[in-house]
């Protein structure tokens, strides 16, 4: 299985990133436990895509916890919850699928797949007060935004309510989301590979 990186942040707290090169079949023959969301799968998705991206996700919870594995519902808001109570954020871009779980704190994750795409959205979600003149500080601005409205879920933030400070973009930082609605700001974790931007608050 494609399984790429599983990292523990503080106690309690973990990543799961997985790169999805399986197809729905393989996903089942080499992860038996996965049988189980066999007719939830067919059921629910048509797209290819989608039944891999579900199917990702689960894998990855049961290999972080294979003894006890949790099952993933949704608030009506769509918010992801685990049946053991810890919490979950999940992301999916084109091949790849991320969560990152805590016992005890919130988190938030995103990934989106390198493209130039975005520019063409940019006005969207780029404040005129921001700078993010080339495409990978345009596209950490979007994951790291989605990051946060993510962690501040109840807020229902806009992209204009969240602003970002000045980076530099390198392979791996952090930048400064302000939340200003709340008149508050966070530290959100990116990093870059030639796939992809991934953003996260553990």
């Amino acid at each position: 299985m494609a399984l790429i990186d599983i990292r523990h942040f503080s106690p309690g707290t973990i990543l799961g990133l997985w790169q999805i090169s399986e197809s729905t079949a393989e996903f089942y023959l080499k992860d038996p436990y996965l049988s189980i969301y066999r007719e939830e799968v067919d059921l629910k998705f048509r797209s290819d895509n989608r039944k891999k991206e579900f199917l990702a996700i689960r894998a990855l919870l049961h290999e972080i916890y294979p003894d006890d594995t949790p099952f993933v519902s949704h608030e009506l808001s769509g918010k992801p919850i685990l049946s053991n109570g810890y919490n979950v954020s999940i992301s999916h871009t084109n091949g790849y699928a991320v969560l990152i779980v805590s016992e005890k704190d919130a988190v938030a994750v995103d990934i989106e797949y390198r493209s130039d795409r975005v520019s063409k959205v940019a006005n969207k979600f780029i404040r005129e007060d921001e700078e993010a003149p080339d495409v990978l500080s345009q596209l950490i601005n979007w994951s790291a935004k989605e990051t946060v409205y993510k962690y501040f879920s109840s807020d229902n933030l806009e992209y204009f309510q969240m602003k970002m400070h000045h980076i530099q973009p390198a392979n791996k930082g952090c930048v400064i989301i302000e939340n200003m609605k709340r008149s508050t700001s966070v530290s959100v974790h990116y990093e870059i590979t030639e796939a992809y931007v991934l953003t996260y608050m553990p």
